[in-house]
């Protein structure tokens, strides 16, 4: 199911209803900064947001944790730079409910 009850949620998760979901493949961790920088790196997607205080794409300290301060558009360059793309609103909700 997607969406919220009626009882419970925001008028934007209206209406409950059900939702077909076609197999796809999640990666199991996130990307981190160190991925993210070698893409940018290579002059393929944009530089993040870095110059925010928690941004990890230009802390040297800490390229294992995953990268944060990217949009949309950011993130989407990254997933075509490696063959793969962003999961649809259905996928994602689908998968963080434990699908």
């Amino acid at each position: 199911m997607m969406g919220a009850p009626t009882a419970r949620g925001n008028p934007e998760e209206m209406p409950y209803h059900e939702g077909i979901v076609p197999s796809f493949y999640f990666d199991k961790t996130e990307v981190v900064a160190s991925k993210y920088r070698a893409c940018v790196d290579s002059k393929v997607c944009p530089q993040s947001h870095h110059t925010k205080k928690f941004c990890t794409e230009r802390d040297d300290t800490k390229q294992d944790h995953p990268i944060n301060c990217v949009d949309l558009h950011m993130a989407a360059a990254y997933c075509k730079s490696v063959g793969k793309r962003l999961p649809s609103e259905r996928e994602w909700e689908y998968a963080a409910r434990g699908g």
